[in-house]
């Protein structure tokens, strides 16, 4: 797909007065959503897998990829989602900066869709992610006092 992108973009540079520049464009957007589709099914896929980090990495670069994407908010949701996952299941030591990424996401989210409709479900997450942020620092406190008190 990106070939045949690299050489319609090649013909447009090379023949820019051809009759055919309309048609020539026209399927290079279609091939750029092919791209973008395939982008998103790839992300989508490691979420379902259960492979959270490599969901955040492949979604995180498909917005990268496609700025002008028509569904970032999906896209961030399932980051969102991903990040939580990948917190709750994160050894002990790496949860609480793994919950603060995902609260800090969602937030993000919050700022930039106002209006989606995953935005009940994010706030959600994030109110999720402060409060296991307050039971980690419970138990850090509880362990360090019962440390001092020995």
């Amino acid at each position: 797909t990106q070939k045949a992108i690299n050489a319609l973009q090649t013909f447009i540079n090379t023949y820019p007065n051809s009759e055919r520049i309309t048609q020539s464009n026209n399927l290079m957007d279609e091939l750029r959503l092919k791209l973008e589709e395939k982008a998103f099914q790839q992300g989508f896929l490691y979420y379902n897998l259960r492979q959270y980090q490599a969901a955040i990495y492949s979604l995180d670069n498909m917005l990268k990829d496609f700025p002008d994407t028509k569904r970032p908010d999906e896209v961030r949701y399932y980051i969102i989602k991903s990040a939580f996952e990948y917190a709750a299941n994160s050894v002990y030591d790496k949860r609480k900066e793994r919950y603060e990424e995902t609260v800090q996401r969602g937030e993000d989210f919050v700022q930039r869709h106002r209006n989606s409709d995953y935005l009940r479900e994010v706030r959600d997450i994030v109110a999720e992610s402060k409060a296991k942020l307050k039971l980690l620092e419970n138990e850090r406190y509880q362990i360090q006092s019962s440390r001092n008190g020995s």
